[in-house]
């Protein structure tokens, strides 16, 4: 352990940085979180028979609850790590606290949240600047949209480690709950490429620009004439929440539209596989995103006789 007068030049929960796991270039992500009172309370004591009670007052850190301290250390570690941007389901505190230190540190911050989320808290994550995602349930089921959303991002980032890291994730997941499934899984990477085709068929119409402002993005999707578009809802882009899309966007710079077609094939082609080969889930959902990832195959040299 480091000596006490190594630990106390400030005056928040990272004096004790000699014992956590900050590098000694980095500057932590800290909002004075940490070093909250403890209130006596004798009169409970006496109530519940001990000799002396004390609370600890977490509510006076600066998201005015504990989850500050969590979010503080891991906001501080993603930062090192280089990460584009933050992902949390909530219930209400782990919410508000992301996306205040993702502020603090300059970083896009998605929050999913069950819809009877009291509306105090979910007013605070939009004005700190966050994506807050209703959904309907409860934090469980935030969880689940929550990864489904950080495996679709890997693919259209074409970051292969992470991609399959989240898979692993989910793939963990299905052992302790029913209502997961591959296929489940795999619907979920078949619309994110339909929405990057969707992109890519806009940009090339020039019906859209690149554009960093959701609002200009969507008053762009708003001028698309309806005429030009299909009804069916399953090949119309205006179909999808215009959000997705808006994301969505930076990672159709990442692929070439023949890729992304070569991509829904695969995707295809992986769904008949898992409904009716016997051959290993998960190695089947692997190969298939190696596959998409990699991109284009050289077509084989023209042999010379």
């Amino acid at each position: 352990m480091p000596p006490r007068d190594v630990v106390t030049p400030r005056w928040d929960m990272w004096r004790y940085s000699p014992v956590m796991p900050l590098k000694d270039d980095e500057t932590p992500v800290s909002l004075g979180e940490g070093l909250t009172p403890l209130q006596e309370l004798p009169k409970l004591a006496r109530e519940i028979g001990v000799a002396r009670l004390w609370v600890k007052d977490e509510g006076l850190n600066p998201t005015a609850s504990f989850k500050a301290r969590g979010m503080s250390a891991a906001v501080t570690r993603a930062k090192a790590l280089g990460v584009s941007g933050l992902v949390v389901p909530t219930a209400g505190n782990a919410g508000a606290a992301m996306t205040a230190y993702g502020a603090a540190a300059g970083l896009p911050v998605r929050v999913y949240a069950p819809d009877s989320t009291p509306k105090a808290i979910l007013d605070t994550i939009s004005t700190l600047g966050a994506q807050l995602c209703l959904v309907a349930g409860h934090i469980g089921d935030a969880g689940k949209q929550a990864r489904a959303f950080a495996l679709g991002d890997a693919l259209g980032d074409r970051d292969l480690p992470r991609l399959l890291r989240c898979l692993d994730e989910e793939m963990w997941e299905m052992k302790f709950d029913n209502a997961k499934s591959e296929i489940g899984l795999l619907y979920g990477l078949i619309s994110k490429v339909r929405a990057l085709i969707f992109l890519k068929e806009m940009l090339r119409e020039k019906w859209i620009q690149p554009e960093g402002d959701y609002n200009r993005f969507k008053s762009q999707l708003e001028r698309i004439p309806k005429e030009k578009l299909p009804e069916d809802k399953r090949f119309n882009p205006l179909a999808l929440n215009p959000y997705i899309l808006f994301k969505a966007l930076p990672h159709a710079r990442r692929y070439a539209s023949d890729e992304l077609v070569r991509a829904m094939e695969l995707l295809l082609q992986c769904n008949q596989r898992l409904i009716f080969s016997s051959l290993d889930e998960k190695l089947v959902l692997q190969q298939t995103l190696v596959e998409i990832v990699r991109g284009k195959t050289p077509a084989p040299a023209a042999r010379v006789s």
